[in-house]
């Protein structure tokens, strides 16, 4: 059995194999899940690997005398055993068919359309709803040290610079980055080391990641190595996605002058946000406080707590806001039942951005924009000047809500290529495949009645299978009664089944309504989440004034 493919003589493989190894040669350091109809498979070492991680069935594909290890697994459950090998600490390569397989002529193209790594986890499914998922980048100078924070699902930015190495490493444990990102340079063996000593997951990528970039807005005022940290992060991340970055907050600097600094050591003691028996949340201080109504506003609750304010003049404004709340019950009420309502706008907006959203997601959207202009109405009514600040902050969304409505079910299919995703009245020639589809059953049933009276045959149906297509069934006491014009397909104990020139017309005008109707649908869908994507500042600028309410009625 072979299991390395550094000894496959490549010409000796079928084509779709060869297409494998091109394809891993790529991605050296993923496993690589490689969708063959239904299934994602993997070959070689990485079948072997997977299926003993995953206690997965090992077979194999045969090669003349070798035979090729393989194991898969089906499409649409594959998120689970990603999921699995990320909190493994594994990168995953997904390589999708990018075209009909119908019209292929040779091989079906295929193509890694994203890389998944623990640090760029997107589903919210997987994700904790109250902690950030951070990939990091550093960069030394000298003996000191630069450092980002990226959330690749929230957009969330945080950075710090100037680090002596223990400083490096309390930041690395209070942050507690998914992946750390370090350049491929001999000079950052010792600090390679030491990450490894302290159990922390990183990966070694190019120098060339840490160039400049000057056309992220937000990075205006950042500047030396912690710009490129940030820049590292970002050109990893668009690498991964095949798609630039459509959300990147402001920095917000993780530095003594700035915060109070409470170091990894001091938060674990004080039992902020674990428990000092089982590390747990249950029992911490987290726990007890965080009475918020969203995944976003706990997390915010977090970053208050985890970087408590300095300035006084900005901890009165806050205090004011919270004593202003704490006098006005029915509005402090009805502000959680609305806030209730909303779903995780902040990594739902991320995943539209990056194109991974389903048509649930477009619907949650839409479900959370509908109490926001209720939530602004009593904003409005307080004093406070923090509480004007938010409402500015808050956008109606109106005319993404009308864009959803219009275009997307109430209650669409999670998978965007199945069809039943868009309303009626967004496309003529779609509303045409609809009402053939919504039809048919009349239609077929029109026919059965039409050959009953023509033949006499009052048992006579027109069935369907998807071996035969449509059909015309006739028991055998009535066989004497069959026009000539119908065509035998099939001999059965008791019956005979037949077609006509109808049927078949019927039948290739419906499958290829059927899969026209499934593309004009998935084109609509895509040029929806486009749309949405360039709105994208102004439902993350919501979901951070909606954050900052929630975090404040929880106090």
């Amino acid at each position: 059995m072979l299991e390395d493919k550094n000894f496959i003589n490549e010409s000796s493989l079928t084509p779709m194999m060869q297409q494998y190894l091109q394809t891993k040669t790529q991605y050296p350091d993923c496993i690589l899940f490689f969708r063959l109809g239904d299934f994602y498979e993997m070959f070689l070492e990485d079948a072997v690997n997977v299926s003993r991680l995953l206690n997965l069935t090992l077979t194999s594909r045969s090669r003349g005398d070798d035979r090729v290890p393989m194991c898969g697994v089906p499409h649409h459950s594959a998120k689970f055993y990603i999921n699995k090998l990320l909190d493994m600490g594994y990168k995953i390569a997904i390589c999708d068919q990018v075209e009909d397989p119908r019209f292929a002529k040779g091989i079906v193209k295929r193509q890694v359309t994203r890389v998944v790594t623990p640090g760029m986890v997107l589903d919210t499914d997987t994700l904790e709803s109250d902690r950030f998922n951070f990939i990091s980048a550093l960069i030394q100078d000298e003996q000191r040290f630069s450092i980002a924070f990226f959330d690749a699902s929230t957009g969330d930015l945080f950075i710090a610079k100037d680090l002596e190495r223990e400083e490096l490493i309390d930041r690395i444990r209070m942050m507690e980055p998914r992946e750390i990102l370090i350049p491929d340079t001999n000079s950052y063996e010792e600090i390679r080391g030491l990450l490894k000593r302290e159990n922390l997951l990183y990966s070694i990528v190019s120098e060339s990641l840490f160039r400049d970039l000057d056309r992220i807005d937000s990075l205006s005022r950042v500047d030396g190595g912690v710009r490129h940290a940030v820049c590292a992060i970002i050109n990893y991340v668009e690498s991964m996605q095949k798609r630039q970055l459509s959300i990147i907050r402001e920095p917000v600097w993780i530095d003594s002058y700035s915060y109070l600094y409470l170091d990894e050591t001091c938060q674990r003691n004080l039992e902020i946000f674990n428990n000092s028996l089982d590390k747990k949340k249950y029992g911490s201080l987290f726990w007890v406080i965080d009475k918020t109504s969203s995944a976003m506003g706990s997390r915010m609750l977090r970053r208050w707590l985890q970087y408590p304010l300095l300035e006084i003049g900005e901890i009165n404004r806050r205090y004011d806001a919270i004593d202003e709340l704490r006098g006005d019950t029915i509005r402090i009420q009805n502000l959680v039942a609305l806030i209730k309502e909303m779903a995780d706008l902040e990594r739902i907006s991320s995943k539209v951005g990056y194109r991974h959203a389903n048509p649930k997601d477009l619907i949650a959207i839409k479900n959370s924009i509908r109490p926001i202009g209720e939530i602004k109405k009593i904003i409005a009514q307080f004093r406070s000047e923090i509480f004007g600040e938010i409402n500015s902050c808050i956008d109606t969304l109106s005319d993404i809500f009308q864009l959803i409505d219009k275009r997307i079910v109430e209650d669409p299919p999670v998978l965007i290529n199945e069809g039943g995703i868009i309303k009626p009245g967004n496309n003529e020639e779609l509303d045409e495949l609809i009402r053939i589809s919504r039809d048919l059953k009349s239609i077929i049933a029109g026919i059965e009645e039409r050959e009953r009276t023509r033949t006499g045959i009052g048992s006579l149906k027109v069935r369907y299978n998807k071996v035969f297509g449509y059909f015309i069934e006739v028991t055998k006491a009535n066989l004497h009664l069959v026009p000539q014009d119908y065509i035998r397909k099939q001999t059965m104990v008791n019956a005979e089944r037949f077609i006509t020139e109808e049927l078949k017309n019927l039948e290739d005008k419906v499958l290829s309504s059927d899969e026209r109707r499934k593309t004009l649908e998935y084109e609509i869908f895509i040029q929806t989440l486009e749309d949405i994507s360039k709105e994208l500042p102004r439902i993350e600028r919501t979901a951070k004034g909606v954050s900052m309410l929630d975090a404040l009625i929880s106090l």
